[in-house]
């Protein structure tokens, strides 16, 4: 690189790096290596903070869209000066999802929705509450995650800034995942109400298949793995402990209990390397032990193996990906996903 004191003055330590600036601020893309994706980030910074629909059944065909995409919707449904905070509220907060606005003159449909996760939608009404832009931007900025969600390389920033506690994953085999997520979304749903300080995520086991193997440890499908400590830390290593989620296991007083114990030391964490939990040949994928991960990752300049396509959070405020948290990104040296 030849612009050295440009690269130590955001903190490039991977490529390729993008960044938007706008009114002597910048923001670091950290979502997906794709080129839609990258195409859509810049488009949704750089065009307008809102999307103004025209009627209720255009919001409709807008909102199937995001089924799928593991992204928020904002919505909001009212007047001009609704509009207006709505758009002053979506300008600084651009990277949480899209913002759209339907005009609405009826004072009981006045309105602001988070659409998150599967099926969720969550809101904000009341004619003070709608006044107050401090207001309603704390409750997007609270809101705009779900508290059982797909971790995506789109999302996975916003979780780890979550996550100085822990995280809790869940690993789901790709041919039942849907199976899989319907039945286990509501315990969990349940258990993160009850531990608001542990993020908690699913996450598909083919997609992200280096991170389930290397980090994660999960053989058996599926797996909740809770990993405590600050997982934006560079110098930490989270401790790891798992449960398979099936029977009764998986309902939301077991799940409950077993981080309860887990809390309060009496669950003996795991051990990272422990040999037992790879056959020498490969997993059932065919994919690669610890060992020829990490001499892979030596031999081509990757911190870790990582999921395919994720970006590594960067700057004072994210920190960089430590071992035990999912490396979303590109190669510091060849700029492509692991």
């Amino acid at each position: 690189t030849m612009e050295v004191e440009l690269t130590q003055q955001y903190r490039v330590d991977g490529y390729p790096a993008v960044f938007f600036f706008k009114n002597g601020e910048y923001e670091e893309y950290t979502g997906a290596r794709q080129n839609a994706s990258i195409v859509r980030w810049v488009e949704e910074h750089s065009g307008p903070a809102i999307t103004v629909l025209a009627s209720e059944e255009e919001l409709q065909k807008t909102l199937v869209q995001r089924v799928g995409t593991g992204s928020s919707y904002f919505v909001a449904r009212g007047t001009k000066a609704l509009q207006e905070l709505f758009r002053q509220v979506a300008e600084m907060n651009r990277a949480l999802g899209l913002f759209l606005f339907v005009e609405n003159l009826a004072a009981d449909s006045h309105v602001v929705q988070v659409h998150r996760g599967i099926d969720e939608v969550v809101e904000l009404r009341g004619e003070a509450e709608l006044a107050d832009q401090a207001r309603v931007t704390q409750f997007l900025q609270k809101e705009f995650l779900p508290p059982f969600g797909e971790i995506t390389e789109d999302n996975y920033a916003a979780y780890l800034a979550r996550s100085s506690l822990g995280l809790l994953w869940v690993c789901i085999r790709d041919e039942t995942f849907e199976e899989d997520t319907s039945r286990l979304i509501g315990p969990f749903r349940e258990v993160a109400a009850n531990f608001p300080q542990l993020p908690m995520v699913y996450i598909n086991a083919r997609t992200y298949k280096e991170h389930i193997q290397d980090e994660l440890g999960c053989v058996e499908f599926p797996t909740a793995v809770l990993q405590l400590g600050n997982l934006s830390a560079e110098d930490v290593e989270p401790d790891r402990y798992r449960m398979v989620v099936t029977g009764e296991a998986s309902t939301a007083a077991s799940l409950s209990a077993w981080i309860t114990e887990v809390l309060a030391g009496r669950v003996q964490a795991d051990e990272l390397d422990d040999p037992q939990l790879w056959d020498e040949e490969g997993d059932e994928w065919g994919g690669e032990s610890p060992a020829e991960a990490a001499s892979e990752a030596a031999s081509t300049g990757h911190r870790e193996a990582a999921p395919a396509g994720e970006a590594v959070p960067s700057g004072e405020e994210q920190g960089t990906a430590p071992r035990g948290t999912a490396d979303m990104g590109r190669s510091e040296e060849q700029g492509t996903a692991p």
